[in-house]
Protein backbone atom coordinates (compact mmCIF):
# COMPACT_ATOMS: atom_id res chain seq x y z
CA UNK A 1 0.00 0.00 0.00
CA UNK A 2 1.19 3.50 -0.65
CA UNK A 3 0.12 6.83 0.70
CA UNK A 4 -1.62 9.32 -1.57
CA UNK A 5 -0.81 12.96 -1.30
CA UNK A 6 2.33 15.00 -1.02
CA UNK A 7 3.95 17.02 1.69
CA UNK A 8 1.44 18.60 3.99
CA UNK A 9 -1.25 15.98 3.35
CA UNK A 10 -3.58 15.26 6.16
CA UNK A 11 -2.60 12.83 8.89
CA UNK A 12 -5.42 10.46 7.92
CA UNK A 13 -3.94 9.65 4.52
CA UNK A 14 -5.97 7.67 2.04
CA UNK A 15 -4.48 4.34 1.14
CA UNK A 16 -4.49 3.08 -2.47
CA UNK A 17 -3.73 -0.58 -3.06
CA UNK A 18 -0.48 -1.26 -4.94
CA UNK A 19 -0.59 -3.22 -8.20
CA UNK A 20 -1.17 -6.87 -7.37
CA UNK A 21 0.27 -9.95 -9.03
CA UNK A 22 -2.61 -10.32 -11.53
CA UNK A 23 -1.51 -7.61 -14.00
CA UNK A 24 2.08 -8.86 -13.86
CA UNK A 25 1.02 -12.44 -14.48
CA UNK A 26 -1.20 -11.35 -17.37
CA UNK A 27 1.62 -9.32 -18.93
CA UNK A 28 4.07 -12.18 -18.45
CA UNK A 29 1.67 -14.61 -20.11
CA UNK A 30 1.16 -12.25 -23.04
CA UNK A 31 4.92 -11.93 -23.50
CA UNK A 32 5.35 -15.72 -23.41
CA UNK A 33 2.59 -16.19 -26.00
CA UNK A 34 4.11 -13.54 -28.27
CA UNK A 35 7.54 -15.18 -27.97
CA UNK A 36 6.10 -18.61 -28.85
CA UNK A 37 4.26 -17.13 -31.84
CA UNK A 38 7.43 -15.39 -33.05
CA UNK A 39 9.35 -18.66 -32.64
CA UNK A 40 6.72 -20.56 -34.68
CA UNK A 41 6.83 -17.93 -37.41
CA UNK A 42 10.63 -18.03 -37.52
CA UNK A 43 10.57 -21.85 -37.69
CA UNK A 44 8.05 -21.72 -40.55
CA UNK A 45 10.16 -19.20 -42.46
CA UNK A 46 13.29 -21.30 -41.86
CA UNK A 47 11.48 -24.40 -43.16
CA UNK A 48 10.28 -22.57 -46.28
CA UNK A 49 13.81 -21.33 -46.97
CA UNK A 50 15.18 -24.87 -46.56
CA UNK A 51 12.57 -26.18 -48.99
CA UNK A 52 13.51 -23.42 -51.45
CA UNK A 53 17.19 -24.36 -51.13
CA UNK A 54 16.37 -28.04 -51.74
CA UNK A 55 14.16 -27.20 -54.74
CA UNK A 56 16.94 -25.03 -56.15
CA UNK A 57 19.44 -27.88 -55.72
CA UNK A 58 17.14 -30.34 -57.50
CA UNK A 59 16.53 -27.82 -60.29
CA UNK A 60 20.30 -27.44 -60.77
CA UNK A 61 20.69 -31.22 -60.84
CA UNK A 62 17.88 -31.64 -63.38
CA UNK A 63 19.07 -28.79 -65.60
CA UNK A 64 22.59 -30.20 -65.67
CA UNK A 65 21.24 -33.64 -66.51
CA UNK A 66 18.89 -32.34 -69.19
CA UNK A 67 21.63 -30.57 -71.12
CA UNK A 68 24.41 -33.14 -70.64
CA UNK A 69 25.67 -34.34 -74.05
CA UNK A 70 25.39 -38.00 -74.92
CA UNK A 71 23.47 -38.98 -71.80
CA UNK A 72 19.87 -40.05 -71.47
CA UNK A 73 18.49 -36.84 -70.01
CA UNK A 74 15.34 -38.22 -68.38
CA UNK A 75 15.78 -39.91 -65.03
CA UNK A 76 14.97 -43.53 -64.39
CA UNK A 77 11.77 -44.01 -62.38
CA UNK A 78 13.73 -45.06 -59.27
CA UNK A 79 15.91 -41.93 -59.45
CA UNK A 80 12.84 -39.76 -59.91
CA UNK A 81 11.12 -41.42 -56.94
CA UNK A 82 14.23 -40.89 -54.78
CA UNK A 83 14.26 -37.17 -55.55
CA UNK A 84 10.56 -36.86 -54.71
CA UNK A 85 11.07 -38.79 -51.44
CA UNK A 86 13.96 -36.47 -50.54
CA UNK A 87 11.77 -33.44 -51.11
CA UNK A 88 8.96 -34.98 -49.04
CA UNK A 89 11.42 -35.58 -46.19
CA UNK A 90 12.48 -31.90 -46.19
CA UNK A 91 8.89 -30.68 -46.38
CA UNK A 92 7.75 -33.11 -43.68
CA UNK A 93 4.33 -33.19 -45.27
CA UNK A 94 2.53 -33.66 -48.55
CA UNK A 95 4.07 -32.33 -51.74
CA UNK A 96 2.08 -30.44 -54.37
CA UNK A 97 0.27 -32.86 -56.70
CA UNK A 98 2.24 -31.96 -59.85
CA UNK A 99 5.53 -32.59 -58.00
CA UNK A 100 4.34 -35.86 -56.46
CA UNK A 101 2.84 -37.17 -59.71
CA UNK A 102 5.47 -35.97 -62.22
CA UNK A 103 5.85 -38.73 -64.84
CA UNK A 104 9.30 -37.57 -66.01
CA UNK A 105 12.17 -35.40 -64.91
CA UNK A 106 11.02 -32.74 -67.38
CA UNK A 107 7.59 -32.59 -65.77
CA UNK A 108 9.20 -32.59 -62.33
CA UNK A 109 11.40 -29.68 -63.40
CA UNK A 110 8.37 -27.66 -64.50
CA UNK A 111 6.39 -28.55 -61.37
CA UNK A 112 9.32 -27.52 -59.17
CA UNK A 113 9.58 -24.16 -60.92
CA UNK A 114 5.89 -23.48 -60.26
CA UNK A 115 6.18 -24.62 -56.63
CA UNK A 116 9.30 -22.51 -56.14
CA UNK A 117 7.42 -19.47 -57.43
CA UNK A 118 4.54 -20.10 -55.01
CA UNK A 119 6.94 -20.47 -52.07
CA UNK A 120 8.78 -17.30 -53.04
CA UNK A 121 5.45 -15.48 -53.02
CA UNK A 122 4.98 -16.67 -49.41
CA UNK A 123 8.50 -15.76 -48.29
CA UNK A 124 8.55 -12.39 -50.09
CA UNK A 125 4.87 -11.43 -50.44
CA UNK A 126 5.50 -8.17 -52.29
CA UNK A 127 8.15 -9.53 -54.68
CA UNK A 128 5.97 -9.16 -57.79
CA UNK A 129 5.28 -5.52 -56.93
CA UNK A 130 8.93 -4.88 -56.11
CA UNK A 131 10.17 -6.73 -59.20
CA UNK A 132 7.56 -6.15 -61.92
CA UNK A 133 9.81 -7.64 -64.59
CA UNK A 134 9.32 -11.14 -63.12
CA UNK A 135 7.56 -13.56 -65.40
CA UNK A 136 4.18 -13.78 -63.71
CA UNK A 137 2.38 -15.39 -66.63
CA UNK A 138 1.28 -18.67 -65.12
CA UNK A 139 -1.92 -19.11 -67.12
CA UNK A 140 -0.54 -21.59 -69.62
CA UNK A 141 0.84 -24.93 -68.48
CA UNK A 142 4.46 -25.44 -69.41
CA UNK A 143 5.35 -28.39 -71.61
CA UNK A 144 8.89 -29.70 -72.01
CA UNK A 145 10.43 -28.89 -75.38
CA UNK A 146 11.20 -31.82 -77.67
CA UNK A 147 14.60 -33.35 -77.09
CA UNK A 148 15.97 -32.11 -80.44
CA UNK A 149 15.15 -28.52 -79.45
CA UNK A 150 16.86 -28.96 -76.09
CA UNK A 151 19.98 -30.39 -77.72
CA UNK A 152 20.17 -27.52 -80.25
CA UNK A 153 19.82 -25.04 -77.37
CA UNK A 154 22.56 -26.79 -75.41
CA UNK A 155 24.83 -26.81 -78.48
CA UNK A 156 24.17 -23.12 -79.15
CA UNK A 157 25.15 -22.27 -75.59
CA UNK A 158 28.37 -24.25 -75.96
CA UNK A 159 27.37 -26.93 -73.47
CA UNK A 160 26.35 -29.83 -75.65
CA UNK A 161 27.79 -31.84 -78.48
CA UNK A 162 26.33 -32.02 -81.97
CA UNK A 163 22.72 -30.89 -82.41
CA UNK A 164 20.06 -33.26 -83.75
CA UNK A 165 19.26 -32.60 -87.38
Amino acid sequence: MRAVGGPGASAGRERVPAAGPEPLATASLAIQRAARQAHRQADGARRRREVLRRIDGVLDQLETRHIAPGEEADLAPLELAAIVRGLAWVVQGPLPGPVQDAPSSYHLHLALLAWQSDLLDLVVPDRRRRFPDLDSDGDEPLVPAPRSVRRRAAHASGVGGQPDR
